[in-house]
C-alpha cells in the first residue's frame, strides 16, 4: 500500500515514511511517554459534580486528570484545547448517565476516542446499559452506582495507566 502510494504519487517519500513511522510506532511512542493528562474526563455540564467527585478521586490515586471545566484557562480556545487533551491522554473516562447519553459533546469526544483508537473506560450512573450510545457498546462498561464501585473504577484505571509509564532505573 505505501509503495503504491508512492509510486502513484499521492506521497512524496518522506511523508509516507513518516506516516508508516506513525502507523507503526506512533502509538506505543505514544503511550510511552509522558502526556500531560494521563486522564481525559468526558462529562455532561450537567454531571459536572459527579464528573468532579471521580478526578478527584483519580488524582488521590496519582494521576493527573484532564477536566474542562478545571483544565481550560479562562479565554482559551475551549474546542482546540479539548481537542489536544484528548489526544495528548493515554485513556479517556466516558461518564454516561440519562444527559450524558444526549449530549452532542460526549459523542463527539467518544467519537474522537475510536477514530483515534484511543482506549475508552465508560462509566454508567443511573443508565441503563441497553441506552448507551453505539460508539461506547463495544467496550466494558461499569456502573458507579456505589462509593465502592468508584474505587473500584478508579483502581482498574490506575492500573493501566501505571502499565504505561516508563519504568524507573534503579
Amino acid at each position: 500500500m505505501l509503495e503504491r502510494l508512492v509510486s502513484t504519487g499521492f506521497f512524496g517519500r518522506n511523508l509516507a515514511e513518516a506516516a508508516e513511522r506513525f502507523v507503526t510506532r506512533g502509538l506505543q511512542d505514544h503511550f510511552l511517554s509522558s502526556p500531560q493528562h494521563e486522564v481525559f474526563v468526558s462529562y455532561s455540564a450537567t454531571d459536572r459534580r459527579t464528573a468532579r467527585e471521580l478526578t478527584e478521586l483519580l488524582e488521590q490515586k496519582g494521576l493527573t486528570c484532564f477536566l474542562a471545566e478545571k483544565s481550560i484557562a479562562t479565554g482559551a480556545r475551549w474546542k482546540e484545547e479539548i481537542r489536544k487533551a484528548l489526544i495528548d491522554s493515554r485513556i479517556a473516562v466516558i461518564i454516561l448517565t440519562p444527559n450524558s447519553v444526549t449530549s452532542t459533546w460526549v459523542l463527539y469526544e467518544a467519537s474522537a476516542c475510536w477514530a483515534l483508537g484511543k482506549p475508552m473506560a465508560p462509566a454508567a450512573l443511573y443508565v441503563s446499559l441497553g441506552d448507551l450510545p453505539e460508539i461506547v457498546r463495544d467496550y466494558q462498561c461499569r456502573t458507579l452506582e456505589t462509593a465502592i464501585d468508584k474505587q473500584m473504577f478508579a483502581d482498574e484505571i490506575v492500573a493501566f495507566c501505571a502499565a504505561f509509564k516508563p519504568k524507573k532505573k534503579g
